[in-house]
């Protein structure tokens, strides 16, 4: 703004010199004929002033009150259609309501910090359904990110994606873009030029109702995110078990929901300082967690047998997934009448149209809004990440702020994963006569390693598909990169042979496993089906998180 101010009339002379170009290329493409445009950032009037004269019911705003006065020198016209504002502000710019804004070649003057805030003020002059047009740098010789200048003014370049970003949490879609050689001719700069509308229905995308359930419901428990967080963790790696009815909902077993409860909470549980996991609770107090009681003494039952991996392969396997009574089938069972009385019932309740899940006792199964359900499976694992932050976060607050978030972060990424699972793993595979490397089919006579097909640190899995032997430098080579459609291929006869002999060792924990992934139960043609299942894992995985692949060695 100082720079502006001390330099209005080289800024207004030089805007003058324009004989087209710029934003004001795409009006007629963008903005409805005749309709009502707000053009934020005017500066010296000249696209406002184009708008008006071509026909548009145009407005504008300004920052500087000495551009306003300079433009309406200008352009007399613009004399009641030109007022002091800024963006971000709460303010609605001449009654708001429009049709459509124009924001050229301002929000790169706008700091990061600012730059939600912005946008949001814009949405909030716009109608449902409006139009939006930016201008913002796409070239632009040394300058970075955050930079100033030579005259010490505040340049920010941003990616024309980091505003596709923000403005689609905003409720934007993208209509259409361009890129543009600069219009005062400057050497080495060029223009992004973006279009967007705002979707109708304001808050009701699937994304913000999830956003409104993790900030604005009422959490009195971490339940909430503990359901987001198995529904999220079953979309990106269990996503075969989901059901899908007539109605558009998605079916997701109460089951799966509450295995994935208790690897959760086990850790919390497990920790040598008491976890507190709803507000009050305390050591013996009179409402503690519905399952503290029976989880804690099935952990203490497995404490001197290994722990948490102990069960794990246990729990995995068919039979333990499936008890017919015992320790386990009680905690299943208060778990899952715990994810049903609370968050199933409860989740939405601050939203405008109200809770989101429902519960179908007759097939238990916890029925999911399928746009709920798509967020969550193109977004799982970023989702998965803040809601343990979040937890991290509540968890520590529900303590009176004595345990830090980071110790309740590390405990809830905890899992059965252990230096002793691996090694009965390597035991699986260490007695066969003639073992090669999965991917490059090299011998292995001099030792071996254990490598995860999807990459432990992308799905933090480790059942015994996922679990191959590979040569250490190929395993290395390939270290959190995933296999090529072609290498998978190629190495087929392999995979599928390795799998046998896991089947052979360790049938039952097999079988569970593959009926969690394939979500069809084990049967003879189990081959084809994991295969491709996993093929197609691989490939969705590679897209929605952008990993390396891997061709082999």
């Amino acid at each position: 703004a100082i720079h502006y101010a001390t330099r209005l009339h080289e800024t207004t002379a030089l805007y003058k010199t324009l004989k087209g170009g710029g934003a004001s290329e795409y009006f007629s493409q963008v903005f409805s004929p005749g309709s009502r445009i707000l053009d934020i950032g005017t500066g010296s009037g000249r696209d406002l002033n184009l708008l008006l004269t071509t026909g548009y019911d145009a407005w504008g705003v300004d920052a500087l009150p000495e551009m306003v006065d300079a433009a309406v020198r200008e352009y007399p016209s613009l004399a009641s259609r030109m007022a002091p504002g800024e963006i971000p502000s709460d303010s609605i710019f001449f009654g708001g309501a429009f049709d459509g804004i124009l924001c050229s070649a301002l929000l790169m003057h706008i700091p990061d910090a600012q730059a939600f805030d912005a946008l949001f003020t814009i949405r909030n002059n716009l109608k449902p359904g409006g139009a939006l047009l930016i201008s913002v740098p796409h070239e632009r010789p040394s300058v970075g990110a955050d930079s100033r200048l030579p005259d010490g003014r505040l340049f920010v370049l941003r990616s024309q994606y980091y505003y596709d970003l923000l403005l689609e949490r905003l409720g934007f879609i993208k209509t259409n873009s361009w890129t543009q050689a600069d219009s005062l001719g400057r050497e080495g700069i060029s223009w992004s030029v973006a279009a967007y509308r705002l979707e109708e229905a304001i808050g009701a995308r699937a994304i913000d109702k999830i956003e409104g359930i993790i900030n604005r419901d009422k959490k009195t428990a971490t339940y909430k995110l503990a359901l987001f967080r198995a529904l999220a963790d079953i979309a990106v790696s269990e996503y075969n078990t989901a059901v899908w009815l007539s109605d558009g909902s998605v079916g997701i077993p109460l089951a799966s929901i509450a295995r994935k409860w208790l690897y959760y909470y086990w850790p919390l549980f497990e920790h040598e300082e008491f976890v507190p996991q709803i507000n009050g609770e305390s050591p013996g107090c009179g409402k503690p967690v519905k399952f503290r009681k029976s989880l804690s003494k099935l952990i203490s039952e497995y404490r001197p047998r290994g722990g948490l991996s102990s069960f794990h392969a246990q729990f995995s396997s068919v039979e333990g997934r499936h008890p017919a009574g015992g320790g386990i089938a009680h905690v299943i069972k208060e778990i899952s009448e715990t994810i049903v009385k609370g968050p199933v019932t409860y989740s939405g309740g601050s939203l405008e149209d109200g809770t989101v899940f429902i519960y179908d006792a007759s097939r238990r199964l916890v029925l999911v809004p399928f746009g709920i359900w798509k967020e969550l499976s193109l977004l799982g694992h970023w989702i998965t990440d803040a809601l343990v932050l979040r937890w991290g976060e509540l968890t520590s607050r529900m303590s009176g702020n004595e345990i830090p978030p980071s110790i309740v972060i590390d405990l809830l990424l905890r899992g059965p994963v252990s230096e002793r699972d691996m090694n009965a793993v390597r035991g699986i595979f260490a007695g066969m006569p003639s073992l090669e490397c999965v991917w490059s089919g090299k011998a292995l006579a001099a030792g071996f390693a254990i490598d995860h097909m999807i990459p432990f640190a992308l799905w933090r899995n480790n059942d015994l598909w996922n679990l191959l032997p590979s040569h250490p430098k190929v395993n290395s080579t390939k270290s959190d990169r995933l296999p090529s459609r072609r290498l998978l291929k190629s190495r087929r006869d392999a995979i599928i042979n390795y799998w046998k002999v896991s089947i052979e060792k360790l049938p039952s924990r097999f079988a569970g496993e593959y009926t969690r992934i394939a979500g069809v139960p084990f049967n003879e043609n189990w081959e084809s089906t994991l295969f491709a299942v996993i093929s197609d894992a691989v490939e969705i995985t590679a897209l929605q998180r952008g990993a390396e692949r891997f061709d082999g060695a």
